[in-house]
C-alpha cells in the first residue's frame, strides 16, 4: 500500500473507470469554410469541383473525422479522414488501408494497379506520403487512396470516380489536396512496407504469467509509470527516436495486420483493422526488476501485451511465451487490462485494475 501511495503523489491521480467511446456522430455546419479545432484545417463548402457533403465525428473530442465531398454532376467523390494513431508509423497504416479497401469486393468486383508510391504532400518537401491508385470493375472505373502525415496524425485520403481512367483519378486527387492549407505533422520520407523475409515462431502453448493480486497490482502500477515516464522524459528533452523500417508478418489476416520493426523476432505489432489501435507484444525487458533477484536458466521470458489508443495505453497480464497474434487479441477482449496511462496528460492519470 506504501508503495501505491507514493506512486499517486509522484505522478498524479488514480482512477478506477474507463471512459466509454464515444458513438459516431454527424457534425451539422452551413459555413462556407469549416475548421477542424484539432488541426485547424478548414475544409470549404466547395473546392475543386467538388461540394462538402458530410461531417462525421467519430471521437467525442473531435479529433477523429470523416469529411465527405462530392463532384457537383456525382461522378465522382473524395472522402478526407483525419484521424491519430498508436503504434507503428504511415507504412503501416496505408498498408492497412490499402488492404480494407481490396477486401470491398461488393463495391469493387475487381481491381488491377495499387503499386504504392511516395508522395509529396501539397507545399511540403519531402515525399512523406503514400498513394495507390486502382482500376476497378463494376459501377465505377478507377478509386485511389493517398496518406500523408498531419500535425493531429494521419490524413487519409479515398477518392472514387465513375468516369476516371487511373491516370485521371491520380491528377483529381492532386487538384483536390492542393486546395487546402494542410498543417503537417513530423516529415519522414514514407516508404511502402514490404513482406519479411521469415516468419514469426510463435509458442501455441504460450499462457498468462501467474501473479498473486499484489504482483499484479505492483506490476501494473510500474509498467504504466515506467513507460509514461520515459516517453515524457523523450519529449521534454526533444529525442526523436529513429524509425523503424516495417514489414509485414505472414501471420498478417484480413482483420488486423502483424508487423515486424526492423525484422524483429521477439515480438510485434498488431494493427487493429484500420482504425489507428494497435496491439504490442514484445518481450518484457521489465520482467527481471519487478522479480525476487533470483535467476533461473529453465525461466522462460515474459512478453507483455499493451492496447495502444490514441489516447491511452493499456497493459495487461503478461504471456510465457511469444502468443500467435489470435490469442494476443483474444487475451486483449477476454481480460481486464492490470493498468493504463492516460496520453493526454503525459500518464499522470494512472487506472489500476483492483480485480
Amino acid at each position: 500500500m506504501r508503495f501505491i501511495i507514493l506512486a499517486m503523489a509522484a505522478f498524479g491521480a488514480m482512477t478506477l473507470a474507463a471512459t466509454p467511446a464515444a458513438a459516431q456522430q454527424v457534425i451539422e455546419t452551413n459555413k462556407r469554410n469549416w475548421k477542424h479545432d484539432a488541426s485547424g484545417i478548414k475544409f470549404p463548402r466547395e473546392v475543386a469541383g467538388m461540394r462538402r457533403q458530410r461531417i462525421a465525428a467519430f471521437s467525442s473530442d473531435e479529433s477523429n473525422i470523416g469529411i465527405q465531398y462530392d463532384a457537383i454532376d456525382k461522378s465522382s467523390f473524395v472522402t478526407v479522414y483525419l484521424y491519430p494513431y498508436a503504434g507503428g508509423d504511415l507504412s503501416v497504416w496505408f498498408d492497412r488501408a490499402s488492404i480494407g479497401l481490396q477486401s470491398r469486393t461488393e463495391l469493387f468486383p475487381t481491381m488491377e494497379g495499387g503499386e504504392p508510391t511516395a508522395y509529396v504532400p501539397p507545399g511540403a518537401e519531402v515525399a512523406s506520403g503514400l498513394m495507390a491508385s486502382w482500376a476497378v470493375g463494376g459501377e465505377h472505373r478507377s478509386t485511389l487512396l493517398a496518406l500523408f502525415p498531419v500535425s493531429t496524425g494521419l490524413a487519409k485520403i479515398r477518392v472514387t470516380s465513375s468516369t476516371a481512367s487511373r491516370e485521371e483519378i491520380e491528377a483529381l486527387a492532386r487538384s483536390f489536396l492542393s486546395e487546402f492549407s494542410w498543417r503537417y505533422g513530423a516529415m519522414q520520407p514514407a516508404v511502402a512496407v514490404a513482406e519479411c523475409a521469415d516468419a514469426l515462431r510463435f509458442d501455441e502453448a504460450a499462457k498468462l504469467v501467474e501473479k498473486d493480486k499484489d504482483d499484479r497490482m505492483q506490476s501494473g502500477i510500474l509498467t504504466a509509470l515506467l513507460s509514461s515516464v520515459v516517453q515524457g522524459s523523450l519529449e521534454e528533452k526533444g529525442v526523436v527516436k529513429k524509425p523503424a523500417a516495417y514489414c509485414r508478418d505472414a501471420s498478417s489476416e484480413a482483420i488486423f495486420g502483424v508487423y515486424r520493426a526492423d525484422g524483429r523476432d521477439d515480438g510485434y505489432l498488431m494493427a487493429l483493422s484500420d482504425t489507428g489501435s494497435s496491439i504490442s507484444v514484445y518481450r518484457d525487458g521489465m520482467a527481471a526488476l519487478l522479480g525476487d533477484g533470483s535467476s533461473k536458466e529453465d525461466e522462460k521470458p515474459e512478453y507483455q501485451i499493451n492496447l495502444l489508443e490514441a489516447d491511452r495505453t493499456l497493459h495487461y497480464a503478461p504471456m510465457d511465451g511469444l502468443p500467435p497474434p489470435a490469442m494476443a487479441l483474444q487475451h486483449v477482449q477476454q481480460t481486464r487490462p492490470i493498468s493504463s496511462a492516460n496520453k493526454r496528460d503525459k500518464g499522470s492519470n494512472i487506472t489500476i485494475s483492483t480485480d
